[in-house]
C-alpha cells in the first residue's frame, strides 16, 4: 500500500471532523475556552495545524489564478468539514450558549462540562507521552506559563495601526494554542475595545491593520508549530498539555468577577461552591465530560 493511501486511511472521517468543528465553534463562543483546546480534546490537533499550514503561497497563488492542480494541494479534506462545523455552531448555538452563559446555574454546568472535557483530554495526552525529566519539566512550565498569562493585568492599548497589527498576530497565535483564548489576549493587550469597536463600525483601518496582522501571524505561527511538532513531538505536546492544566483555573465553574472591561469580566476570584446540590450536579457533568473523552479515546483505539 502506498504512503498516500495509508495517509488517507489514517485521516479522521468527515463526520468526525464536522463534529470537531462544531465543538470548536461552540467552545469559541464560551469565554476562557479556545478552539485550539477543543482540537486537542478531539484528537486532531496535529492534523489541524498541518491543514492550516498547507495553505501556503503556492495554494493562495493558485486560488487567485484558478489553477486547480495547485488548489488541490491544500488539506481541503479537513478544512471544509471543520469550517462547516464551526459555522453551524456559530449559527445554531450562539443564541442557546449566550442564554446559558447568562443563567447563573446553567453557566456552572456548562463550565463544569468543559472542565471535565479538558481534564480528560489532558490525562490522555500526558499518558501517551514518554515520561522523561524533559517532558515533565515542560508540562510544569507550560502550566505555569498559561496560569501567569491568564493572571496578567491589562496594559493600555493605543489603537494605532502598529498596535492593532501586533495584536492581531498575538491574538491569532494564542487562538491556535490550547488553553489560551485569543479574545483574552486582546483584553490583556488593551486592544479589545478598539478591535470590537472597529468591527462594529466597519472601520477599514481596523480591518486592514488587525486583519493583516492576524493573517501574517497565522501564516507564520502554524508553520513554526508544525515544524516543532515534527521534530520534537513529545516535548511540544507536553508543553501544550501543561497549557491545558494551567487553563483549568479559567474553567472552574464557581467564580466571582472582580473587575469588568468592555462588558467582559477581566479578573475573577475562585469561590467555594455555595450549594451542595449544584455542586453534585456540576461534579456529575464534569465526570460525564471526562468519561466522554476517555470513552472516545478507547473507541478510537479499538478501531485502529
Amino acid at each position: 500500500m502506498s504512503d498516500s493511501n495509508a495517509d488517507t486511511q489514517d485521516r479522521p472521517s468527515t463526520r468526525r471532523l464536522f463534529l470537531t468543528g462544531t465543538v470548536m465553534g461552540a467552545a469559541d463562543l464560551v469565554p476562557g475556552v479556545s478552539g485550539g483546546t477543543m482540537a486537542l480534546v478531539m484528537g486532531i490537533y496535529a492534523e489541524f495545524i498541518s491543514a492550516l499550514a498547507s495553505f501556503d503561497w503556492d495554494v493562495i497563488r493558485s486560488m487567485v489564478t484558478l489553477k486547480w492542480s495547485g488548489i488541490r494541494a491544500a488539506h481541503w479534506w479537513l478544512a471544509l468539514p471543520l469550517a462547516a462545523g464551526m459555522i453551524t455552531a456559530f449559527v445554531l448555538l450562539s443564541g442557546p450558549i449566550l442564554t446559558v452563559l447568562n443563567h447563573p446555574i446553567q453557566r456552572i454546568w456548562l463550565f463544569a462540562g468543559f472542565f471535565g472535557l479538558v481534564l480528560g483530554s489532558t490525562f490522555i495526552l500526558l499518558k501517551r507521552l514518554r515520561h522523561t525529566a524533559l517532558t515533565i519539566a515542560l508540562a510544569i512550565a507550560g502550566a505555569a506559563i498559561a496560569f501567569m498569562i491568564i493572571q496578567l493585568a491589562p496594559i493600555e492599548g493605543s489603537g494605532s495601526s502598529l498596535s492593532l497589527f501586533l495584536s492581531g498576530m498575538i491574538a491569532v497565535s494564542a487562538m491556535i494554542l490550547p488553553g489560551i483564548s485569543g479574545s483574552f489576549m486582546l483584553l490583556i493587550l488593551g486592544e479589545y475595545e478598539h478591535v470590537i469597536g472597529g468591527i462594529r463600525e466597519l472601520e477599514p483601518n481596523t480591518f486592514l491593520a488587525f486583519g493583516s496582522g492576524a493573517a501574517i501571524g497565522l501564516f507564520a505561527f502554524v508553520r513554526l508549530l508544525r515544524m516543532t511538532l515534527r521534530k520534537w513531538h513529545d516535548p511540544v505536546m507536553a508543553t501544550l498539555g501543561g497549557f491545558l492544566i494551567g487553563s483549568l483555573w479559567k474553567l472552574w465553574p464557581w467564580r466571582l468577577c472582580t473587575s469588568v472591561l468592555a462588558e467582559v469580566c477581566l479578573t475573577e476570584s475562585l469561590i467555594v461552591p455555595p450549594d451542595t446540590n449544584h455542586f453534585l450536579i456540576a461534579t456529575a457533568v464534569a465526570a460525564l465530560g471526562f468519561a466522554v473523552v476517555l470513552g472516545a479515546d478507547y473507541w478510537q483505539a479499538a478501531r485502529s
